[in-house]
């Protein structure tokens, strides 16, 4: 090598200034938390922000999406504010989205994929996704059940004593002493059952298959065989609002003696607990 290209070597190697790598910039996530819960057909977004906040979008998965334009601290339910209605403010920058899914045919769990979108005032963006079951529940309300003898069951005796017992379950629930007159009156006459009423939840994941069991045991005091018979059904999450009505065959030791109805009114009602007034609300913490 020649005094010149050392030279010139040199001279390159003095004018290389060595650079320190600088660490990745950060994004800064701008939703801390995100979670969603349901209660039969409702579902609750809670979002948790970490930075200042332009808007929150969220997309129900359902075809619905929902949008608040706020700062964090301004109630987004303007007629529960003005109501005096509104709840607790929450934490600063958490807000809380409601959502009610329809009711499906088959009155079964479904799947729904939630996504949410929340945007800065710089125009960055956070996206985050949850999937969640929805489990439909119903109140099935059978209100106080009447008992009717379309025929004598005991021909000859003045009164005819019955005992009438009521099962939820395996659980004894009601049981009635009933002396009725043996006249031809009787087969238009409808007696109460008092306090046989009851309201149950069920779902499609409810005990047995979704379903409560009711039973009612009808014996008849007789001089020489009581009579006895006995129906039971099931209450479940198909069940619809109608008059029920249960025919009951009495029967002996020898032979059926008599029959008797029992009826009772049913109501079935999706629940669905949304937030007053009905529809999309969000609160904004402080």
């Amino acid at each position: 090598m020649s005094i010149k290209d050392i030279y010139a070597q040199h001279a390159l190697t003095s004018n290389i200034i060595r650079v320190k790598p600088l660490p990745p910039k950060s994004v800064p996530h701008r939703v801390s938390n995100f979670s969603v819960t349901t209660d039969s057909v409702v579902a609750k977004a809670t979002i948790v922000t970490s930075s200042d906040t332009r808007r929150i979008s969220i997309d129900w998965g359902d075809g619905h999406n929902d949008t608040i334009r706020i700062r964090p601290g301004r109630i987004f339910s303007v007629q529960q504010h003005l109501a005096g209605t509104a709840p607790d403010p929450l934490p600063e920058g958490t807000y809380e989205m409601y959502h009610a899914y329809d009711e499906p045919e088959d009155r079964r769990e479904f799947s729904r994929i939630v996504l949410l979108n929340v945007e800065d005032r710089d125009g960055g963006n956070d996206v985050r996704l949850r999937e969640i079951f929805i489990l439909p529940k119903y109140r099935v309300s059978h209100y106080q059940a009447r008992f009717q003898i379309p025929e004598p069951c005991d021909v000859g005796r003045e009164i005819q004593k019955f005992t009438v017992s009521m099962h939820l379950g395996e659980n004894p629930f009601g049981n009635w002493e009933l002396d009725i007159p043996n006249n031809p009156a009787g087969s238009v006459i409808w007696h109460l059952l008092e306090n046989s009423h009851f309201s149950t939840e069920v779902s499609s994941h409810s005990t047995e298959g979704g379903s409560t069991m009711v039973s009612f045991r009808v014996s008849e005091d007789d001089s020489l065989f009581d009579d006895s018979g006995s129906t039971s059904f099931s209450v479940n999450y198909n069940a619809v609002t109608e008059q029920v009505e249960r025919q009951i065959s009495l029967s002996d030791a020898i032979s059926e003696t008599c029959r008797i109805v029992i009826r009772f009114d049913r109501e079935v009602t999706l629940i669905a607990n949304m937030p007053t007034p009905v529809g999309p609300v969000a609160y904004a913490g402080p």
